[in-house]
């Protein structure tokens, strides 16, 4: 697969080497570069997305197909949670399929068992391992954290505080970056704190 900001480089870049060659004999060379730079620039990106966005899909594809894959309810964990949501992941060398991790995200079923939190790497419909990448113990969630603005774990009216999809859980001694794709931030918090609580 290939990263969505290198392919806007390898765009940018070619588009400033045309501007340069056409730009050498003008009389105002900064602002013809910079006309022409913009005007390749969109030629670019209008001619080629549809092959990057089909290049990445069939790739994504083609790793599918020689793995295993599940459907949600064969695995146990997963069928038995009554809370489950569709996150991103950032990745911290977690034990996944390193050909589906999309600009250091990973794509994850997000689901709270008791007091933990589980995700397994997801690519939609499928399940793609019965055993989750990662665990989290509820327990020893410290706090939530936004940009520069952090939350303890029993702030008070905490689910409303968080008004974006990303964040991060802080337990200690680490914090897993994530965004969540399905259903609400609020939710997912308000689930994490009833597992806490479990």
């Amino acid at each position: 697969m290939i990263r969505r900001r290198y392919y806007f480089l390898s765009v940018f870049l070619f588009s400033a080497f045309l501007s340069i060659i056409v730009s050498l004999k003008s009389a105002s060379f900064i602002l013809t570069f910079l006309i022409y730079t913009a005007i390749f620039f969109i030629l670019g990106i209008s001619l080629t997305v549809f092959p990057f966005v089909y290049y990445n899909h069939f790739s994504e594809m083609k790793i599918l197909n020689r793995i295993p894959k599940y459907s949600p309810d064969q695995v146990i964990n997963i069928m038995d949670s009554k809370e489950k949501f569709n996150v991103a992941i950032h990745d911290d060398g977690f034990d996944t399929i390193p050909g589906l991790i999309v600009e250091k995200y990973i794509e994850a079923k997000a689901v709270f068992l008791g007091h933990y939190l589980e995700f397994y790497q997801y690519a939609s419909p499928w399940v793609l391992s019965y055993s989750p990448f990662l665990k989290i113990n509820l327990k020893y969630v410290v706090g939530i954290s936004q940009g520069r603005r952090s939350y303890a774990i029993d702030a008070p009216g905490l689910p409303s505080i968080i008004k974006c999809n990303y964040f991060s859980i802080m337990s200690e001694g680490h914090a897993y970056r994530m965004i969540v794709e399905q259903r609400s931030t609020d939710e997912f918090i308000a689930a994490m704190l009833a597992g806490r609580n479990a």
